[in-house]
């Protein structure tokens, strides 16, 4: 499901809090991790003039003792973790890795060591939010407590999962319960029932409220049931559940979600809803989630509906198991 996580991490401390959460990640799917540093362009020359060698030589040993450093701590707690040094530009090398390196989650954080911290992300990470087409994990609105605090797993208390009934979400789902599950964490699944829109400059007359009345009664209904029928098979696995069906804010469903998301320690959608565009990288509730929320978020890329199906029959969980054994119903941590 997560087999590869990519980490980029600049020396800075607001880089490293990023650390206990892809602990706790690759601890409940037993993902490999990959630590990223990338040597920028002044550190090994430039166009005009040809690098020094014993400058490079040294940047490049300092870095790479201090990540792997930063990896033996991991390793210290059984993940698998190896070390990565490439030259270049910091968002560049992030999202070309991450295309061509098959990897299923790139976890930053919005500030590295040259950001501002009034601004609310860096250039960095804006760029590679906007670039890479795979799963995004951006930790903000933490702070490690110690130096020892920045490589122990994070266990999670809450996990908000917003869905739109859609098979998106049940792929979003069932990431959501298996990192519940799996720190014994409460999952806390919400679904914002937005008015459809009436494009008019008047005052809706009597049959257009009518109108909006039952779409969005019909709409409760629907959500009801999808919230019952998705969270069934969660709890008998053991995970602890809550939903909860919002009314739409004037912002939208991305308002309603920040609003929610106060208190939780790590929020996880899926990159698209029900009327999102593949060809787009993300949708606009999780790009604005992204920018806007100051808590842990986890936002997944699509998978096809048949690959994120739960398998209603042992046959269908054979056949699923047979082309990708993590995405055959629960994982080892539900089971």
């Amino acid at each position: 499901m997560i087999h590869r996580i990519l980490v980029p991490l600049d020396g800075s401390v607001r880089a490293e809090a990023v650390l206990p959460h892809v602990m706790t990640v690759a601890s409940v799917f037993d993902s490999r991790i990959d630590l990223l540093n990338v040597l920028p362009a002044a550190a090994v020359g430039d166009r005009h003039q040809p690098s020094d060698p014993m400058p490079c030589r040294l940047a490049r040993a300092n870095r790479a003792r201090y990540l792997e450093g930063r990896a033996e701590a991991l390793r210290g707690f059984g993940l698998d973790v190896e070390t990565k040094i490439v030259e270049g530009g910091p968002a560049e090398v992030i999202v070309d890795l991450a295309d061509r390196g098959h990897y299923d989650l790139v976890a930053l954080t919005p500030h590295g060591v040259g950001s501002r911290t009034q601004l609310a992300i860096g250039c960095t990470a804006v760029a590679v939010i906007l670039n890479v087409r795979c799963s995004i994990l951006l930790v903000a609105g933490y702070t490690p407590e110690s130096e020892e605090a920045k490589t122990i797993p994070i266990t999670y208390r809450g996990v908000l999962s917003p869905v739109d009934c859609s098979p998106r979400s049940d792929w979003s789902l069932k990431v959501a319960s298996e990192l519940a599950l799996g720190s014994g964490a409460r999952l806390k699944v919400i679904h914002v029932l937005d008015s459809p829109e009436v494009v008019s400059r008047m005052p809706r007359p009597g049959a257009t409220r009518r109108l909006v009345d039952g779409i969005m009664r019909a709409n409760r209904t629907e959500a009801d049931e999808y919230l019952r029928s998705a969270t069934r098979p969660l709890r008998e696995a053991g995970v602890s559940i809550e939903t909860e069906i919002l009314s739409g804010s004037p912002g939208g469903p991305a308002e309603a979600v920040r609003k929610r998301a106060e208190g939780e320690d790590l929020v996880v959608l899926s990159a698209h809803g029900r009327g999102g565009a593949p060809a787009w990288p993300l949708g606009g509730t999780a790009m604005k989630l992204l920018l806007g929320v100051d808590r842990p978020i986890l936002v997944l890329q699509d998978l096809t509906a048949a690959r994120t199906a739960w398998p209603q029959t042992a046959s269908e969980s054979n056949r699923i198991r047979a082309h990708d054994p993590s995405l055959a119903g629960p994982s080892r941590a539900m089971r």
